[in-house]
C-alpha cells in the first residue's frame, strides 16, 4: 500500500506528458509561424506581378537604335489619348505636387466669379524614387539635364473619380529646348491622376476674388519621341 501511494503521488509521476506537451506546443507555434510566412510571401509576390503602378527600369534606348524602348505602361490608355504609331514611349515619370487656382471674374459674365485654373507646380520622379525634374506653367516639363518640352493640349478624357481627380490629358510638343531627354519629346500624357480638382465655383465671390489655392495632386506623365 505505501509502495502504491509513492507511485502515485504527484511529485513523484515521471515528467514525461510534461515533456510531450512542451514539444507539441513547440510544433505547433512554429508551424503557425511557417505558415504566416509562406502566406505572406505568396501575398508578395502576388503584389509584384499584378499591381499596376510596376515598371521595368529599362526603358534606355538601345545603344545601336535598333529597337524600340523596352518600357510599356500596365493599365489601359483611352484610345482618344493614344500617341500616334510613328512615336515611342521614352519615359515613365511620376509626379506630385499641387494645381493652382484663383477666384476671377469669368469670361461670360463678369459679375459671376470662378475658380480659374492658374499652373501646376510638381516635382518628378523616376521610377528609383529619386526626383529628376520639374513641372510648372507653361505647360512646361523640365528634366535636371536642362532640356525642356512645353505642350499644347489635344485631348483629354475624364479620369475614373472626375469628381476627385482632375482629367487624363494628351499633348502634343509645342517647343522643346535642350539636347537631354526632354529635348527631343513630341507628346506628353498625363494618366493615372489623383487629386488635384478646383474648389467648388459656387463659393467663389467678389469677396474672395484673387484669392489663390494649392490643390493637392498626384499623376503619371509618358513622354514620346518619334520612332528611329
Amino acid at each position: 500500500m505505501r509502495t502504491l501511494n509513492k507511485v502515485f503521488q504527484p511529485n513523484q509521476i515521471p515528467p514525461v506528458k510534461k515533456v510531450s506537451s512542451l514539444r507539441s506546443t513547440l510544433f505547433f507555434r512554429v508551424g503557425r509561424t511557417a505558415g504566416l510566412l509562406v502566406w505572406l510571401l505568396a501575398v508578395l509576390v502576388s503584389c509584384s506581378k499584378d499591381d499596376p503602378d510596376t515598371w521595368p527600369k529599362d526603358g534606355d534606348w538601345p545603344e545601336d537604335g535598333s529597337a524600340e524602348p523596352t518600357i510599356r505602361p500596365r493599365y489601359a490608355i483611352p484610345d482618344s489619348l493614344r500617341a500616334p504609331d510613328g512615336e515611342v514611349l521614352i519615359a515613365s515619370l511620376s509626379a506630385t505636387g499641387v494645381q493652382i487656382y484663383e477666384v476671377r471674374r469669368t469670361a461670360a459674365d463678369t459679375t459671376r466669379f470662378e475658380w480659374a485654373f492658374v499652373a501646376p507646380q510638381a516635382t518628378l520622379y523616376g521610377a528609383d524614387g529619386f526626383a529628376v525634374g520639374t513641372h510648372y506653367a507653361g505647360p512646361t516639363w523640365e528634366s535636371n539635364d536642362g532640356s525642356t518640352v512645353v505642350g499644347r493640349l489635344q485631348a483629354q478624357v475624364a479620369a475614373p473619380n472626375p469628381r476627385r481627380d482632375i482629367p487624363w490629358l494628351l499633348l502634343a510638343s509645342r517647343s522643346n529646348a535642350g539636347e537631354g531627354i526632354f529635348g527631343r519629346v513630341t507628346r506628353v500624357q498625363r494618366l493615372k491622376t489623383l487629386g488635384g480638382r478646383a474648389p467648388d465655383s459656387r463659393k467663389a465671390t467678389g469677396a474672395t476674388l484673387g484669392k489663390r489655392a494649392r490643390i493637392p495632386y498626384q499623376a503619371t506623365y509618358l513622354f514620346y519621341v518619334p520612332r528611329p
